[in-house]
């Protein structure tokens, strides 16, 4: 993962410490590491340059652009398969994350774009809906 993506949530979260203006973006970071502060501890200078391992950032990320599949409905059809799901929306998020971290790392891997058909199609998969 890029140095400066992970500079982008250590400036937003200092920021936010320091009382500082945020911007919208700044605001989703925010937002998520209130929701999970368990990653919180990732928000120093040492663990910008840390490769390997778990990586609080990606995760971080994912939750961020789940939110945003949501808000904006992309891909197409996503809030109405969440609607349609009988599980809470935490539930359907944590899984959404899961689903979204594993098609980024499989593109990052075969160094193309993210397949969000498949994506798709594992998210009806594991909320129970027919594919």
């Amino acid at each position: 993962m890029d140095k400066s993506y992970r500079q982008l949530f250590y400036n937003a979260w200092q920021r936010h410490l320091a009382g500082q203006p945020l911007s919208e973006f700044d605001h989703g970071i925010v937002e998520v590491l209130r929701c999970y502060p368990e990653y919180i501890r990732a928000m120093r200078p040492e663990s910008i340059d840390v490769e390997g391992g778990e990586n609080p950032y990606l995760v971080l990320g994912a939750h961020m652009e789940v939110k945003e599949q949501i808000r904006l409905d992309r891909p197409a059809g996503i809030r109405s398969l969440i609607a349609q799901s009988s599980k809470g929306i935490d539930y359907v998020e944590s899984v959404m994350v899961e689903l979204l971290v594993h098609t980024l790392k499989a593109a990052q891997l075969g160094n193309k774009p993210p397949d969000y058909k498949v994506y798709l199609s594992e998210l009806r998969i594991a909320l129970g809906h027919k594919v």
